[in-house]
């Protein structure tokens, strides 16, 4: 049977419902300070409850079997410890609102500085500064932490539990609307299970004295008080998930004037929430988990505000440590394109600019390339590449003269195949296409003639230059020789032996060689057939030309004729001794 409203009780619990939704209001907005204390995750916010669960039991347990007074004296001094400290911080807050301007408050001298550890989800590790605003702050917070301990009074009482929760909701790392949703329907059927199926919430909350509730007076005129309460986790779980759509509300303002629209629609529905556990609890005059009405008021304003707005898919993806990252990235990016663009503004007045390109990836593999660009009215606005940009890789390593090279130059081969598969920006914007890959990205160091990015796991490095640079694999002097071989047929046919590369592998000597038939008689031939000796490292390092029989090789047939004073190219892999290079022309016609 419900229980008379009298005048007192009215008070009581309009006293209650304000000192909830006060506490959210200013914690909210304080938490709009950017913080990097580590986030609350996914796995965080499934494991609350069951770690609610095991402290609420294990308290449970504690006030069953052993002295209330004594433990209750333990846990006071525990929380009276950080509630000195809590509220130390905003009174001196306060303090420093109403006695010093901005700037002066920016000049002011600290006393005293040290640093404290970083706290899970609460803060990083931080330099604490201490000046006089401080000390009488504490001295002011240790009074009432006096008169609390000594008296346990109830206002004593409710100044801590306020402050609490405004840093509670102010500093605790929540950053993802889906964790906020996960954490509170955790909570939710955690709530119901403990106050409903036992009776271990309540005894808990009945035996506890320490100030993590907020107490009123059922009638502030009786003789002996009887108080309505209400646990402090009902104003800050609901509290720091009010105070993550405040983050949204800002993130939606795009940094013009901020409109609260999801802030106060889900801070009103909490107060409504709030006012029908107070109408449940009264109405039937048992002890009410609040989070089973406060929980569904929350999560269900915001959805539908969404829903009115067509945000849907943004809040529930939202993240304010995301949004936080993305715009600091922004910042350093246009800082760094600035940087970048001062740097690259030389070289697009040259010409011509060599570039030097390196890209190492997270093995440690290293791919070389060098080539030229160029920026030109009616080629391209940015620095574009003209040539293909041969390149290297320390993949290819060989064994050259009895000693290991990292770069094999025989395997040099294009990266680009076009005017637009490699370009600069002005800004530092680099796109590079190569081997049907695309890659963009941002300079992020530019400094004399050097530039760097990353993207995908490697570091690009270019180094740029004023003299235009020759291709890998061009000619630096004139190719090396080996004797000519004279074998004609009447048709005046030569074939002369240039070495290209060597190297050692697997304890043999390799040579890369170019054969070239020239044709220096008077009239035109069709088919050329050569012997030679060269011992080939196997069947198939002989190019461009047709094995008749091992030992001999023919010219491809589809050729057209080869006209006098023509030469025709073929290349093989053979051991680079003399006598086995000489090739004797056998058939012409």
């Amino acid at each position: 049977m419900a229980l008379e409203l009298t005048t007192g009780l009215m008070v009581a619990y309009a006293a209650i419902w304000t000192m909830a939704i006060v506490p959210i209001y200013i914690g909210s907005y304080m938490s709009l300070k950017d913080t990097t204390s580590e986030s609350m995750t996914k796995s965080d916010a499934w494991a609350f409850p069951l770690f609610g669960s095991v402290f609420l039991f294990g308290l449970y347990l504690l006030f069953k079997f052993f002295d209330k007074q004594l433990i209750n004296m333990l846990l006071s001094y525990y929380f009276l410890f950080f509630g000195v400290v809590a509220l130390t911080r905003i009174l001196s807050d306060v303090f420093k609102r109403l006695f010093l301007s901005k700037s002066a408050a920016k000049k002011k001298r600290p006393l005293i500085e040290f640093t404290i550890p970083a706290i899970r989800f609460i803060t990083d590790q931080q330099k604490v500064s201490i000046d006089s605003f401080d000390i009488i702050a504490f001295v002011i917070s240790a009074g009432i932490s006096y008169w609390y301990i000594t008296t346990k009074h109830w206002i004593a009482n409710n100044i801590f539990g306020i402050t609490f929760s405004i840093q509670g909701i102010s500093l605790i790392g929540l950053h993802d609307y889906s964790v906020g949703v996960i954490l509170l329907c955790g909570l939710f059927l955690y709530d119901i299970f403990w106050v409903f199926g036992t009776d271990v919430m309540v005894t808990v909350a009945k035996s506890f004295e320490a100030p993590i509730k907020l107490l009123f007076p059922k009638d502030l005129f009786a003789e002996v008080y009887h108080f309505s309460m209400l646990g402090l986790g009902d104003i800050v779980l609901p509290g720091i998930f009010i105070a993550l759509l405040l983050k949204f509300d800002k993130e939606n303002s795009g940094g013009k004037q901020m409109k609260t629209t999801y802030f106060v629609s889900c801070l009103i529905a909490y107060a409504m929430g709030l006012a029908t556990t107070i109408f449940v609890m009264h109405t039937f005059q048992a002890a009410q988990p609040a989070l089973l009405y406060l929980v569904p008021f929350c999560i269900g304003s915001s959805l539908i505000t969404a829903a009115a707005k067509g945000q849907v898919s943004k809040l529930i993806n939202f993240s304010s440590k995301t949004t936080s990252s993305s715009q600091s990235a922004k910042t350093n990016i246009i800082a760094q394109n600035q940087q970048c663009a001062q740097v690259l503004s030389y070289f697009f007045n040259i010409p011509k600019v060599g570039i030097q390109m390196t890209i190492v990836d997270s093995y440690g593999n290293v791919q070389y390339s060098r080539g030229n660009s160029m920026s030109e009215k009616g080629f391209s606005l940015d620095l574009a590449n003209v040539d293909s940009f041969k390149s290297i890789n320390s993949v290819n390593e060989i064994c050259n003269a009895g000693k290991y090279q990292p770069f094999d130059v025989s395997k040099a081969a294009p990266m680009f195949f076009d005017s637009r598969s490699f370009t600069i920006s002005r800004q530092g914007y680099v796109k590079l296409i190569s081997q049907g890959q695309t890659c963009t990205f941002n300079l992020t160091q530019c400094q004399g003639n050097v530039v760097l990015g990353y993207y995908n796991r490697k570091l690009y490095t270019f180094q740029l230059s004023a003299t235009p640079y020759e291709e890998i694999g061009s000619y630096c002097g004139a190719p090396t020789s080996q004797p000519v071989t004279t074998g004609t047929s009447g048709g005046g046919v030569s074939v002369t032996v240039e070495t290209v590369n060597s190297w050692t592998e697997n304890g043999k000597y390799w040579s890369m060689f170019n054969g070239i038939i020239k044709n220096s008689g008077s009239v035109a031939v069709s088919t050329v057939v050569v012997t030679s000796k060269a011992v080939l490292k196997d069947s198939t390092t002989m190019w461009r030309m047709d094995t008749v029989q091992p030992g001999t090789y023919s010219m491809p047939s589809y050729l057209p004729p080869l006209l006098p004073g023509q030469s025709y190219t073929f290349s093989f892999i053979a051991e680079p001794t003399s006598t086995s290079l000489q090739f004797t022309v056998l058939k012409t016609n």
